[in-house]
């Protein structure tokens, strides 16, 4: 008698962030969760929609501010080419203005780079919605 054992696998995640010491350390921090797998990492938006259309990962964390093409602009090009593509926006910036622009160009949820790694974790995972932060 044959056994049917279901795996899941792990949420694939792309990184678009220019800050390489950041993008290194979140690397990090999120390969200790077993249920997350880095698959890349962009250091620019207009690099970041290439890539996630190369590499369909499950969740993009974005970064706002970058070099080439912002974060918001990026979202809004990934969202008309990626529907079912999460878009987390991990940013800095506590300014109003950005967090409704990237939640209206398409953003799954919005979150602070000083938010707790478990908030991180629980939006890359889909646990956590655009009301945050």
């Amino acid at each position: 008698m044959q056994v049917n054992r279901r795996t899941t696998r792990p949420v694939r995640v792309l990184l678009v962030e220019d800050h390489e010491l950041y993008a290194q350390t979140l690397r990090m921090l999120l390969a200790s969760n077993g249920r997350i797998e880095v698959v890349g990492r962009a250091v620019d938006g207009a690099e970041g929609v290439r890539a996630a259309v190369a590499l369909r990962p499950d969740v993009v964390l974005m970064d706002i501010s970058m070099p080439v093409l912002d974060g918001i602009e990026a979202t809004r090009r990934l969202r008309r080419r990626l529907c079912a593509v999460r878009i987390v926006m991990l940013t800095s910036s506590r300014d109003e203005h950005d967090r409704r622009n990237a939640l209206a160009a398409g953003a799954d949820a919005y979150l602070m780079k000083d938010d707790p790694l478990p908030e991180l974790e629980a939006a890359i995972l889909g646990r956590l919605t655009a009301a945050v932060s």
